[in-house]
């Protein structure tokens, strides 16, 4: 790609007589490279003539270039490690790599993925992929066809917003990270809308994760869940939307001390499976303020799952009668109402004047709301 740089040529012009000098705007191409991009210390920056010095008030801009594998060997289109400059990517797209964009061990706060869109090769790679970085930006990219469209691996104080992942096995997929935040993200019709693994303080919060109704499934796979967390503490997972995953809406292996609020998880439906949210193994969590609907099992299942509250919430038409909005299977001192005011839930189809016996178990919500909480 060239991009034109504008310069000032002295042309001489005669003019009867009289000899002029007068400067002509004239157009010299600067050189932009369209392979892919390799980096692997500060000095390979330096290869390239990209705008900017590496400041943080000055960053390198990688920008507005057009990548395509080819017959390229590299893994990725874009490829960064172990820089301290300061740099940006944006406007990009890169088709057909592993890797759309790789960033590995860059300097803190260094790295900012804008308004990119990439393409990868039948669900492998990943699109965007961050490992042992901290306090960069993924943001407004539009990613599809690969194994993940966003994957952060080892790596703190990630924010990753308002992009678009699309038909890619997992949307967003985090592996042992701390304080990272997902927000306003749009990731529909992949196998898995979002997963994290060995993680602490996530947030995610107004994200919109669906899947393939099972009538749609793709030839390449049948569906996970919306959001699955295993093995996470202290998580965050407010106001997303859970929806048309026939294994489930929310799944929590092995998870604590975390907070699932304001969320609507709905027709989570397979051909015999659809559970709205499913506990396993997991203790001291809150569940509050979320819509449950029309899953075609259980609106919640807690199974070795102890000591958990869960209060204020909606369940309204799932599996086969009022008995399958909750199951209880192993599992103790669970709390199914707010101790404080007196409020449980909203049981669609139940007599509000009676306590809610949870199936499986012998807890009981013993202060059944007579109003949907969340109109």
């Amino acid at each position: 790609m060239k991009i034109p740089k504008k310069i000032w040529i002295p042309v001489t012009i005669l003019l009867v007589s009289t000899a002029i000098v007068v400067p002509i705007l004239v157009t010299q191409l600067k050189e932009k490279p369209v392979e892919p991009i390799l980096i692997t210390n500060n000095e390979e920056f330096l290869r390239y003539d990209f705008d900017g010095s590496g400041t943080v008030d000055d960053p390198f801009l990688i920008e507005n270039l057009q990548i395509s594998k080819g017959e390229f060997e590299n893994q990725a289109g874009i490829q960064i490690s172990f820089t301290t400059y300061y740099f940006i990517i944006r406007n990009c797209e890169i088709d057909g790599f592993y890797h759309g964009i790789y960033i590995d061990r860059v300097g803190s706060g260094t790295a900012l993925i804008v308004n990119n869109t990439l393409k990868g090769t039948s669900l492998y790679g990943n699109g965007v992929h961050t490992h042992q970085t901290s306090s960069n930006v993924i943001q407004q990219n539009t990613i599809h066809e690969f194994f993940s469209g966003v994957s952060v691996y080892q790596s703190t104080h990630t924010i990753i917003s308002d992009n678009t992942c699309f038909h890619n096995q997992d949307g967003i997929y985090l592996t042992g990270t701390q304080y990272v935040t997902i927000k306003n993200n749009n990731c529909s019709f992949n196998m898995w809308g979002y997963a994290e693994y060995l993680t602490s303080h996530s947030y995610v919060y107004n994200n919109w994760f669906e899947g393939w109704y099972f009538s749609q499934e793709p030839e390449f796979g049948s569906n996970g869940v919306a959001a699955q967390h295993v093995s996470c503490e202290n998580i965050t997972f407010t106001n997303n939307t859970c929806t048309a995953f026939p294994d489930g809406g929310i799944e929590v292996l092995s998870t604590h001390n975390s907070n699932f609020s304001y969320n609507t998880i709905y027709e989570n439906q397979g051909m015999v499976e659809g559970l709205g949210s499913y506990f396993y193994n997991s203790d001291y969590n809150v569940f509050t303020y979320n819509l449950v609907t029309l899953s075609i099992e259980e609106g919640i299942i807690f199974q070795n799952s102890n000591n958990n509250t869960i209060h204020h919430n909606a369940f309204i038409d799932n599996g086969e009668g009022v008995e399958d909005h909750a199951l209880e299977i192993t599992s103790e001192y669970n709390v199914w109402y707010d101790t404080v005011l007196l409020a449980g839930n909203f049981w669609g189809g139940w007599d509000y004047n009676n306590p809610y016996p949870i199936t499986g178990s012998s807890s009981t919500d013993l202060y059944p709301l007579s109003y949907n909480p969340l109109i």
